[in-house]
């Protein structure tokens, strides 16, 4: 990653909209948001999508190739001040324990989260939504939910060597947990 901490920690503490290039699964993806915690291996990100805060995003940075907070992001971070998006949505309640993925999990569990999980530099990548189940030293173990809000019985079992990002927060979790049903 080209960019330093101390630069993270100032997209912090002046909360500016940043575009977070990343390299997984041979391709560039990018994420845009607010940066609103670091840590050695992780950065929190607060997500915009279509001109709303939509829930947070935990990545590794070993997967971050740049951060960019140019003029087309600080025109975005306007056009989110304008419309109160940021006076109304921005940050979060809680600081995540973001040591290890396991201390991430545990955390969010902690809380009640269901999460997205994301292994998208396998062969066959892995998205995985539902409630923490289990969190062991190596791998962990989600509860997942289809499109047709069927909470499944058995737990699908992720390494977490696996897992190059976590959402939780976001609007499509957070009200599909309230019409799921048992498998």
């Amino acid at each position: 990653m080209e960019n330093t901490k101390a630069e993270i920690q100032n997209y912090i503490n002046e909360k500016l909209f940043v575009k977070i290039l990343r390299f997984v699964a041979d391709d560039e993806t990018s994420l845009g948001g607010f940066v609103l915690q670091q840590s050695e291996g992780f950065l929190l990100l607060q997500v915009e999508e279509e001109f709303l805060l939509n829930g947070y995003a935990i990545v590794r940075t070993e997967d971050i190739d740049e951060i960019i907070c140019e003029d087309g992001q600080h025109k975005l971070q306007e056009i989110l001040e304008k419309e109160g998006i940021t006076e109304k949505s921005y940050g979060i309640n809680h600081e995540l324990k973001m040591k290890s993925w396991k201390s991430i999990f545990k955390h969010l569990q902690e809380l009640d989260f269901h999460v997205i999980v994301e292994c998208e530099d396998l062969d066959e990548p892995l998205f995985v939504i539902g409630p923490i189940e289990k969190i062991g030293k190596e791998k962990l173990q989600i509860r997942y939910y289809s499109p047709s809000a069927i909470l499944e019985k058995e737990t699908t079992k992720i390494n977490m060597d696996d897992i190059t990002m976590v959402k939780f927060g976001d609007r499509y979790s957070t009200i599909y947990r309230k019409y799921l049903k048992e498998a």
